[in-house]
């Protein structure tokens, strides 16, 4: 089995510094983009006394409590109108803004309701401006779970505080999308949920805190807080997953996920053909892929040297009659429709086996002292001393390690050469970088406070070197 390795520089990705002279924490606020290409917009306000701002005019009208605010893009401007009575004025963008920002200052839209300010701009975009703790409040429950261990909460308050002031400035219009492509943003109404005060409390008692880390240049960066739902075992190397080395999120175990999420997903060769043919579309290759022949997929790391982190695959060739498809990294996720994660085996005609079989792994000899052996090198005894080859297991293969179980390698996932059925066996939900939520869940369950939880999973390859900072 040939391997997908090439020279490659060993490149750091540019990881976004928060200037050291920052705005407070509790005094920033995000741009959360709600819509986009919004025409005809309908605001209520709730409660709060609010001033519209952006027009020609020096004057700007307010609206209270109870108000219905009507927007129309007309000409390229917005008309106003105000409980049905119209603005004479012009607006390229308009702004929401409370008088006192310390009353509860509530905007409804689209049926949900919405802290502080809105800002509609001149490309029909609908942002709420919302205060930073604000905005975490209507985050963690969302993404977390009401009902996760306190302690949890709290990590993941300050995993999407890092990640959310990590963006600030990111684009002209906005900072964060309010669904997964950022974090899930559910406004208001997310906060007033059974269990909301639980998130409230966990946001209150961070409040303003945030994740540094220091580099390998001396310098201290804030945490691109990444995070998924459950790992499978293990968390993946950053590079393995998208281009980029980030030194903080390297690959941990994940005992308490291990077995949190695990599926099957099974398609028929002319379903493969069909999304490898819509894949190459995607990416804008010509020509006909044709009749499916064969899968090879691989688990090299980024740099060549070894195997990724956790196993996830992080190549596969998909070949037919017309055209070969080479697939990367979360790409691959994509290709077969959405898959939960890239950690898993894949059987059928046609599917060669992994490159995970060819990986250093490091054993103790009868010196004690660390020698190197390939997968297909070591063999287990079973039952009545029969020796199995771990490398002809058609299933992932397991160590119990210091702080619980780790993924050590793949078996061959080879199925026979006949059929038409290609099925997946899989482990995990998410793209496997960052803190597991579900494996954060289990180490509060097992005692553990937030600041180990997030040293576990953001330490990199020192946790010293990450730090708890209030902002």
């Amino acid at each position: 089995m040939k391997k997908f390795c090439s020279i490659m520089l060993f490149l750091f990705a540019f990881i976004l510094c928060f200037p050291s002279n920052a705005q407070a924490a509790t005094d920033t606020y995000i741009r959360v983009s709600l819509a986009t290409g919004a025409s005809n917009i309908s605001l209520n306000i709730v409660s709060g006394t609010y001033t519209v701002s952006g027009g020609m005019s020096l004057e700007s009208p307010t609206a209270a409590s109870g108000d219905v605010i009507t927007l129309t893009k007309s000409g390229g401007y917005w008309q106003v109108s105000i409980n049905g009575a119209t603005i004479l004025d012009m607006y390229t963008s308009v702004t929401f803004s409370p008088i006192n920002s310390t009353d509860q200052n509530i905007i409804k839209y689209n049926n949900v309701q919405y802290r502080d300010s809105f800002h509609i701009t001149s490309s029909n975009r609908v942002v709420n401006v919302v205060q930073l703790e604000h905005y975490l409040y209507g985050v963690v429950g969302k993404e977390m779970g009401y009902s996760a261990p306190y302690e949890a909460l709290k990590a993941q308050a300050v995993a999407s505080r890092s990640y959310a002031m990590s963006y600030l400035g990111s684009n002209t219009e906005y900072d964060l999308l309010s669904t997964t492509t950022s974090q899930v943003y559910g406004g208001y109404d997310a906060e007033i949920v059974t269990n909301g005060s639980r998130v409230i409390g966990a946001v209150n008692e961070t409040a303003g805190e945030v994740m540094y880390y220091q580099l390998f240049s001396g310098a201290n960066v804030l945490v691109q807080a990444f995070y998924h739902a459950s790992a499978g075992g293990y968390t993946e190397d950053s590079e393995n997953v998208w281009n980029e080395t980030i030194e903080y999120l390297r690959g941990v175990s994940s005992p308490y996920d291990v077995n949190s999420h695990v599926w099957t997903v099974t398609y028929t060769t002319a379903e493969i053909a069909s999304l490898a043919q819509s894949y190459m579309a995607s990416q804008g290759i010509t020509g006909n892929f044709g009749t499916y022949q064969g899968i090879n997929v691989y688990t090299d790391n980024r740099f060549c040297t070894g195997t990724s982190a956790s196993g996830r695959l992080t190549k596969i060739e998909v070949i037919g009659t017309g055209a070969t498809v080479t697939v990367y990294r979360n790409n691959i996720r994509t290709f077969f429709g959405g898959l939960k994660s890239t950690l898993f085996n894949i059987s059928g005609p046609g599917v060669a086996a992994p490159s995970s079989n060819t990986a250093t792994i490091y054993v103790k000899d009868a010196y004690g002292s660390l020698a190197g052996k390939s997968l297909a090198d070591i063999f287990a005894m079973g039952k009545s001393t029969i020796v199995q080859a771990l490398s002809g297991l058609s299933s992932n293969i397991y160590v119990i390690s210091s702080d619980g179980v780790g993924v050590l390698g793949s078996g061959t996932s080879v199925a026979s050469s006949t059929g038409t059925q290609i099925t997946i066996n899989g482990r995990g939900n998410g793209h496997g970088v960052g803190m597991s939520q579900i494996g954060a869940q289990g180490m509060a369950n097992a005692g553990y406070d937030y600041k180990i939880i997030l040293s576990h999973y953001y330490g990199g390859l020192d946790p010293t070197k990450l730090s708890f900072v209030t902002k």
